[in-house]
């Protein structure tokens, strides 16, 4: 089952940050959505049993890597629980923010040069690399510092569909 909620003042608060954690130990959870607080929405997908598999945080955006600077949808963050990958969850997350809100607005994202499961997936999705961002990823933060991971910036452009 999919569902929107409010990500501040969710009953599945506990298990996004169990999922998160196992997934980024060295960005807290915490800090992160407090940095993505100017309008973060999130979409779950959990099992008949109420058991979170995944999530996707999004919002809205501006994106500065485009000439015209337009709004975009941006995903700050899509977490599948280790034990749900290779499931479909991830493609059930994007499926659903992208029949919401992808066909009248970019969807944009970072992800890290070394997650190719990640960069297969969104690429089944239509997204395109649109640049590298060397030291994208910072330890502490998980956002740009000048040091750490590198980073594609990518696209799925409603123009395309």
């Amino acid at each position: 089952m999919t569902e929107e909620i409010d990500l501040t003042s969710s009953p599945y608060t506990d298990q996004l940050k169990k999922i998160h954690d196992a997934e980024y130990d060295d960005i807290d959870f915490e800090y992160f959505c407090t940095s993505v607080s100017r309008n973060p929405s999130c979409i779950i997908v959990k099992n008949d049993d109420d058991i979170v598999m995944g999530f996707l945080i999004w919002g809205y955006d501006i994106d500065f890597l485009d000439d015209e600077c337009g709004t975009i949808v941006y995903i700050y963050s899509l977490c599948v629980g280790s034990e749900w990958r290779r499931r479909g969850v991830g493609s059930e997350l994007l499926t659903h923010l992208t029949s919401l809100y992808g066909y009248s607005n970019d969807v944009c994202l970072h992800v890290s040069i070394k997650n190719d499961a990640a960069i297969k997936l969104y690429a089944k999705h239509k997204f395109k690399n649109v640049r590298r961002i060397d030291y994208y990823y910072d330890g502490e933060t998980g956002m740009y510092s000048g040091e750490g991971q590198h980073a594609y910036y990518m696209k799925r452009s409603s123009k395309d569909l």
